[in-house]
């Protein structure tokens, strides 16, 4: 790699090979898939399925890509960090292996990115595919402080396929310091985002769907404790309780969570779906 890219999309994976082989298809239809300007890694958790075979079929039709397999399986939020890591950006879009980018939607981003070199965080919009809305034009808002940021955003902060994020010194020294605190909480990527959030001045919004969500498709962790217990406690590293963002982003969680209340095929893949003992 002669320069450092612009973007580096870094792609979290574990035993999901179909899944994976959808998402590396759709970046290698987009427009610049191979554009000097774009890194892309696949970041194997010690899969046992067809996932090494799949990333290096995909990884070999993009110019600059990486396939790193873990020796051991980290857990998610291990190889979350490792995403972080590896990657050689200037802006670093972690991207769930069960999502897609939509058409165009390389180009969507790079085409903020590069008139807007100040931004330090950009939030993509998602929605399941039965719902997209293909619109040509970048429909875009701009923001100069995390509250007004964060009141558009809300809890979909805490979605890794939808947010953008400029990896600098100061943010890679921070996720030394605080992903002891935030390690097992299934919020990883929050140690880079929040600290970002809150020394960033320059946000973004584009309301377009640049990410094709699946949806009802993670699992394996508590929901209603991650999305309660653990997310105020990892808010509460970076801001205080009463801080307006810390308000508006557990007040989006607990929205979000009456959604799955009582719904058993939402809940099914989730390791409990107890709410009133995972949120007391």
């Amino acid at each position: 790699m002669s320069k450092k890219p612009l973007l580096t999309i870094a792609i979290p994976t574990y035993n999901r090979s179909s899944c994976l082989a959808r998402l590396l298809d759709s970046i290698i239809q987009q427009e610049n898939y191979c554009h000097d300007e774009l890194e892309v890694i696949v970041c194997d958790n010690a899969s046992t399925d067809e996932t090494a075979r799949i990333a290096k079929s995909g990884l070999d039709k993009i110019r600059n890509s990486t396939y790193h397999l873990n020796e051991e399986n980290l857990g998610m939020d291990g190889n979350f960090q490792k995403c972080f890591e590896l990657s050689n950006g200037k802006y670093l879009w972690m991207i769930g292996d069960d999502d897609l980018i939509v058409k165009n939607g390389i180009s969507k981003v790079f085409s903020i990115l590069k008139s807007r070199p100040a931004l330090d965080m950009v939030y993509v919009n998602s929605a399941a595919k039965t719902e997209l809305n293909y619109n040509a034009d970048v429909r875009t808002s701009f923001y100069t402080n995390d509250v007004d940021f964060i009141s558009d955003v809300k809890v979909m902060f805490t979605f890794i396929s939808g947010m953008i994020c400029k990896k600098t010194d100061a943010i890679v020294k921070a996720v030394g310091i605080f992903s002891p605190q935030t390690t097992g909480k299934y919020l990883m990527h929050l140690t880079w985002q929040l600290p970002l959030l809150k020394q960033g001045g320059e946000f973004a919004v584009i309301h377009n769907n640049i990410i094709e969500a699946e949806p009802d498709n993670s699992g394996g962790y508590h929901l209603y404790k991650v999305f309660s217990n653990n997310l105020a406690t990892i808010f509460d590293v970076f801001y205080p309780r009463e801080h307006r963002v810390s308000k508006r982003v557990r007040a989006s969680a607990c929205l979000f969570l009456l959604n799955f209340i009582g719904d058993e095929d939402k809940t099914k893949n989730f390791a409990t779906n107890n709410y009133l003992r995972d949120c007391d």
